[in-house]
């Protein structure tokens, strides 16, 4: 056992500080009733420490997808996800191994706002707390064409042409 601080009455919260990320902890506490007299200790309580969430930031948006990135947590197994337009409900977006440090978000809809949320998870499988909600909107969807055709001439060694007919944007 090591000594995790005092706090005055009638104060009711101590902050621990120097915890070690994904540790199991055992506390104590007790109260100091006069210049010489303690009470028992308490009951044990158990904890496990985790680490903090990803802070997400918006990369890429267009019309259909978004990339999201943030950086690597030290000791992080994997990274999950959860995303939601802003007026439906919450729905998981899988995961990232540790390495990664980017997601692309497919399907999305044009012009609508969305919330993404993620966590990590380290040893023993342990989760974070959800991590700050970004939001970001995606933009809106353009009626654009590719060429229909395209053709190569003036080939040599080192160069070629490339040809397409007008696209109307």
């Amino acid at each position: 056992w090591i000594s995790g601080g005092t706090i005055n009455a009638p104060g009711t919260t101590r902050v621990i500080s120097g915890l070690t990320a994904y540790s199991n902890y055992e506390i104590q506490t007790r109260t100091f009733c006069n210049s010489s007299q303690f009470s028992n200790w308490s009951s044990s309580k158990l904890f496990t420490t985790t680490v903090n969430p990803p802070t997400l930031s918006a990369s890429i948006i267009n019309s259909n997808n978004a990339t999201i990135t943030w950086a690597a947590i030290p000791n992080a197994l994997w990274y999950e996800f959860m995303i939601k337009p802003s007026t439906g409900p919450w729905v998981s977006a899988g995961t990232r191994a540790a390495s990664a440090t980017s997601k692309v978000f497919t399907g999305l809809a044009a012009n609508v706002s969305y919330q993404v949320q993620a966590r990590t998870y380290g040893p023993g499988s342990i989760a974070s707390p959800w991590g700050t909600i970004l939001n970001f909107t995606t933009v809106s969807a353009v009626d654009c064409q590719a060429p229909p055709t395209i053709s190569a001439s003036t080939i040599n060694a080192t160069n070629a042409t490339i040809s397409w007919p007008a696209v109307n944007l």
